[in-house]
């Protein structure tokens, strides 16, 4: 530093003294003479303001800082605030739960959304306690009909009763007539009490069934199949609509095949569809025509 000033140099410069400590050395010449100036100031000494004016300007950079920070805070809260409001009301008018009306009187966007919520969600404010009074309605009108249901069942149960009470009567007094046990009778005779004897027996089946209200009710009415004669159910079944062909003057025939002579089904719905099926035909064919009830094997089975 010495020799450059002696040169005609001036400036500043970080070196180490003879004792190795760092020091400032700012050097200049003399005007006109052959000699420099040197000053030598310990850095830590040198450098003292400058450090203070750095540290001053941090702490002033940090509150600036934190300032800011606390203005983001402030102004990302009252932008956030009336968002979170929203989703929570928007939450629970998906779940039906009542929420109080979002209440925004600021006039910028986020006010006219919230109005807007407000609007649309008004007619569902009072969702929950309408559905709660519809459960209860429904609760009244399911005992109501379980009420009737009970009635109906009791009707059902009553007048089967009273049905099968005569029709035993007529069962009996057939019987007895048929198989002549109060005087002879003729064989013509002897058929149509066969044939009412017949239709009562398949009438008090019918009254059976009714009393079972529980399988009926349920949809679970049993098929009991068991080997039948099939001739001997259509018989059956032709008899019980005998005087019906008879009064339109019709003739009413069976043909069945003989493979087909003992067959595993259940009699009495058998012969309930086979009624079904004369009735119609009886009903639909012209006086003195013929209905013929054909039976006969499809296929090995």
């Amino acid at each position: 530093a010495g020799r450059r000033a002696i040169n005609g140099e001036r400036g500043s410069i970080e070196t180490r003294d003879s004792a190795g400590e760092l020091v400032l050395a700012s050097f200049a010449p003399v005007p006109n003479l052959p000699w420099g100036v040197l000053i030598l100031r310990p850095s830590q000494v040198a450098f003292a303001s400058v450090a203070a004016s750095v540290n001053r300007s941090m702490l002033y950079v940090a509150a600036l800082l934190l300032f800011a920070a606390s203005i983001s805070g402030l102004l990302a809260s009252k932008v956030t605030r009336p968002l979170v409001h929203l989703r929570e009301a928007a939450t629970a008018l998906a779940e039906d739960r009542r929420s109080a009306p979002i209440n925004l009187t600021r006039q910028d966007e986020l006010g006219d959304l919230g109005r807007a919520f407000n609007n649309r969600a008004a007619p569902f404010a009072d969702r929950p306690a309408q559905r709660k009074a519809a459960n209860k309605d429904a609760g009244k009108k399911n005992r109501r009909i379980q009420q009737a249901d009970r009635l109906k069942s009791e009707f059902l149960a009553n007048m089967s009763h009273e049905l099968r009470t005569p029709l035993n009567a007529i069962i009996g007094f057939a019987e007895i007539m048929h198989d002549g046990k109060v005087g002879p009778i003729s064989s013509q005779h002897k058929e149509y009490l066969g044939d009412v004897l017949t239709s009562a027996r398949h009438l008090l089946q019918l009254i059976n069934d009714i009393l079972d209200l529980s399988k009926v009710e349920a949809g679970k009415i049993e098929f009991r199949p068991q080997h039948v004669n099939l001739e001997v159910v259509v018989q059956e079944a032709c008899a019980i609509v005998r005087a019906l062909a008879a009064k339109k003057r019709m003739a009413l025939r069976s043909e069945i095949d003989a493979s087909l002579s003992h067959i595993s089904t259940d009699p009495r719905s058998l012969k309930q569809i086979l009624y079904n099926y004369l009735s119609n035909a009886l009903k639909f064919t012209p006086e003195g025509g013929v209905v013929t009830v054909r039976a006969k094997a499809a296929g090995a089975d």
